[in-house]
């Protein structure tokens, strides 16, 4: 059974569900396959000086003027960009700043970056998604065998000082795009610098994903379905 067909058998099996469970299940799979996206991401300005703060939460506001102050050069020369909308506070960093070329493991200036970042997120109970991106320059070593293993272990290692430095890791994920998402050509070296690049994700919600009650209670709440019939 292929994946699209399983999600509308679910959805069938949910008809009688009550429309919170409904909601819950929904976002899920929006969760799961980016429907949400952040492809209309703007910068965030504060909203009494004047400027279109484009509908973005309060908090996120306030996390942007934190970051301002403690990032003011590393924004200045766009190696940090803060983005957002209503759904996500984007967080761009360069993985010059973060990263050796190759490699996974946090630069001392990384360390103090990323702990500038987990003090902001304490005051919040909001998710928080750890994307990591790589050019489309292959990668073999005795560490990784492809992009997918070097974008994921860069975010993984952003996601463990995070937790070190604090924040709940339940609010915590790490993904990893290798080179398949870029932002920049990758025919000079300026475009694939651009994509070598780790996004802390800020979600408006406060929860990563469904708890194991709530996917009991849809479970059980559920109208059998058989699917060969």
């Amino acid at each position: 059974m292929t994946l699209l067909m399983a999600f509308f058998v679910v959805m069938y099996s949910i008809s009688q569900v009550s429309e919170e469970k409904y909601r819950i299940l929904t976002e899920t799979f929006n969760e799961a396959f980016n429907l949400s996206g952040y492809s209309d991401a703007q910068p965030i300005r504060d909203s009494s000086s004047g400027n279109d703060a484009n509908d973005v939460p309060e908090f996120f506001t306030r996390i942007t003027e934190q970051l301002d102050k403690s990032f003011e050069s590393l924004i200045e020369d766009e190696f940090i960009t803060v983005t957002g909308d209503e759904r996500w506070l984007q967080i761009e960093l360069q993985s010059a700043i973060l990263f050796g070329s190759g490699g996974a493991v946090l630069s001392r200036p990384a360390e103090a970056i990323i702990g500038e970042l987990s003090a902001a997120m304490l005051a919040y109970n909001n998710v928080i998604r750890v994307e990591g991106f790589t050019d489309n320059v292959p990668i073999k070593n005795r560490l990784f065998s492809s992009n997918w293993e070097l974008s994921t272990a860069r975010a993984t290692a952003v996601v463990r000082l995070m937790e070190s430095q604090g924040v709940e890791p339940s609010r915590l994920a790490a993904v990893g795009y290798g080179e398949h998402q870029p932002v920049a050509k990758n025919d000079t070296e300026a475009g694939r610098a651009r994509n070598r690049r780790i996004v802390l994700m800020v979600s408006t919600r406060e929860q990563l994903r469904p708890n194991a009650s709530q996917i009991d209670n849809i479970a059980t709440e559920a109208s059998p379905v058989d699917i060969n019939s």
